[in-house]
């Protein structure tokens, strides 16, 4: 990892999980250093919100998921899909949340 411009944070992933240990992992909050309790194997998405406390996603995206989730949810199937098509277009479809909403919209369409 390279050290960038003062107050920012980078995280390279390569969906294998996170193979640095605790106490390589510095954490810079209010003036204080620490390290993580646990790191060894958690992927960076958990080392973002647990050790970071920031989400992982995009805000907007975040927002477009929880809305996706309640219309399934309500089991408004045609709302969904519509969703689910603008989500798919901007994470692609092999993303775990499209995949799963697209499971769950699919057995609730099945069962009608």
């Amino acid at each position: 990892m390279r050290e960038g411009r003062r107050g920012n944070s980078f995280i390279a992933d390569n969906r294998l999980k996170l193979a640095a240990r605790p106490e390589d992992i510095r954490i810079l909050e209010d003036g204080k250093v620490s390290t993580p309790e646990r790191s060894f194997g958690v992927d960076s998405s958990r080392i973002l919100e647990e050790v970071m406390k920031v989400s992982p996603r995009n805000p907007e995206i975040d927002s477009l998921l929880k809305r996706l989730s309640e219309l399934i949810d309500l089991e408004e199937t045609q709302a969904a899909r519509k969703l689910l098509a603008e989500l798919e277009t901007k994470l692609g479809p092999s993303d775990p949340e499209v995949t799963g909403a697209n499971t769950l919209i699919n057995l609730l369409e099945s069962t009608r």
